[in-house]
């Protein structure tokens, strides 16, 4: 397989859309990148140079086997906010159980 079509290699377009928190029309921004990562990072970059917080709506990747965007989790970060409708990178359960060793108790107790 050469490498330029291996999948590590292959460039995928991402779009957010958000709106500021002064208006109500959303804006959508496209980014081309090798992962989820690398387009976030682009995104919070852009954020950074507006110098406003906007609100995050939606972060999604275009499948171009079926031709639609496929809705991604947002990670949080402090360059944007996540709006309420949006879909979320929930936390690992791991963490979730540590900060909370009674609810690990209470589950071994009820089984």
């Amino acid at each position: 397989m050469s490498k330029r079509s291996s999948p590590e290699n292959s460039i995928v377009e991402f779009r957010f859309s958000h709106v500021w928190d002064d208006e109500v029309v959303p804006v959508e921004r496209y980014f081309t990148a090798s992962s989820a990562e690398e387009a976030i990072e682009m995104f919070a970059y852009t954020c950074l140079k507006t110098g406003r917080k906007p609100i995050l709506q939606e972060f999604a990747n275009w499948n171009r086997w079926r031709q639609t965007w496929d809705n991604l989790p947002i990670p949080e970060r402090e360059e944007y906010v996540i709006g309420e409708d949006a879909l979320i990178l929930s936390p690992p359960e791991e963490s979730l159980s540590e900060e909370n060793p009674q609810s690990q108790e209470q589950a071994l107790q009820e089984s």
